[in-house]
């Protein structure tokens, strides 16, 4: 990064390796670009599901530094020297990493959902883009996983077909309410236990 002095022309270059910490209260998703195995190696999980205290203690923060001061810092202390201890690296639990990989598998689920429970069958009559996403959808439910929206669904999904299979969407497709509707000819589900 070039950083900027106050009342000086000069911008040295600085170099920023830094660890960074994200806070939700939903579950997140990561934009994968092919790189699933760079974050697995980075992304550490801590889940906070405890409930809401049935009183809330103001300034619990400043309490606990007041009364505990000195064992924080040692709790943080002996951390840091395990971390050093282990060369810098953050070895996660089976738990932990079963964690990570969901997410990331969650991050891909249209094209985990495309690869697992769909296939190309030339004697297939073929899906409708709404029975792929229904057939996701069922998919992601099965997993505990929150499916993307149907428009996302159908620029990724629609995407991930056409690279897994070669098949692009058509308009010829029958559905269920006989009518010509967009979807795919020679797709069908794999098999319906695939999505339990």
């Amino acid at each position: 990064m070039t950083a900027e002095f106050k009342n000086s022309n000069e911008c040295p270059q600085l170099k920023y390796q830094f660890n960074i910490i994200v806070t939700s209260n939903s579950r997140l998703t990561v934009y994968l670009e092919g790189d699933a195995d760079a974050w697995r190696r980075r992304l550490v999980i801590v889940k906070y599901e405890a409930a809401k205290p049935a009183v809330v203690i103001p300034d619990l923060a400043g309490k606990i530094l007041t009364e505990e001061g000195p064992g924080v810092l040692n709790f943080m202390l002996d951390g840091l020297d395990a971390l050093r201890a282990a060369n810098w690296e953050l070895r996660l639990s089976e738990t932990q990493q079963r964690r990570v990989d969901d997410v990331l598998l969650e991050s891909d689920s249209h094209r985990v959902f495309v690869s697992q429970c769909l296939m190309k069958d030339t004697s297939a009559l073929g899906m409708t883009k709404a029975d792929v996403y229904a057939a996701f959808v069922e998919f992601c439910d099965s997993r505990g996983w929150v499916a993307m929206n149907k428009n996302r669904f159908g620029k990724l999904g629609t995407e991930a077909i056409a690279h897994a299979f070669g098949l692009a969407v058509r308009g010829d497709i029958q559905g269920a309410n006989v009518k010509q509707n967009d979807g795919w000819k020679s797709l069908r589900l794999n098999t319906e236990k695939d999505l339990n």
